[in-house]
């Protein structure tokens, strides 16, 4: 994890937990409340645990090394903090979206072609910036 990321422990009562958003291999998102700033975040539960037959959590470190060299694009979601709680379960908290492409996609249907174009344009855009670093 890039230095600039701190691994800190931290208890998870500063998130109020509001609903369920998704779950992955890698671990389980929940739109959060921040009640220090009273800001909607995203917050993943990474599955990890400290013994050699967990696969889980390397991926998930990988993904904060990666996006916390990339915060500060529109076009990429900000990790604004990385944390251990109190039982040694790693969190990672990001900015929240309302929605995502492919869920979009599931309640609209087909995508007008301008829309298409901005989305593709959208996500260049981000992925040259990831190809300049």
């Amino acid at each position: 994890i890039p230095s600039h990321v701190l691994l800190h422990v931290m208890s998870l009562g500063r998130y109020q937990k509001l609903e369920k958003i998704g779950e992955g291999s890698c671990g389980v998102v929940f739109k959060s409340r921040d009640r220090e700033s009273g800001r909607i975040v995203a917050v993943k539960k990474v599955r990890f645990s400290y013994d050699n037959s967990d696969v889980f959590g390397v991926p998930a470190l990988r993904e904060v090394a990666i996006l916390s060299q990339l915060n500060g694009h529109s076009n990429i979601v900000k990790i604004e903090d990385v944390f251990l709680d109190t039982g040694a379960r790693i969190f990672i908290v990001c900015e929240f979206m309302d929605s995502d492409l492919r869920r979009l996609m599931d309640e609209q249907g087909r995508l007008h072609p301008r829309r298409v174009k901005l989305y593709a344009w959208q996500i260049l855009r981000g992925l040259g910036y990831c190809h300049r670093l």
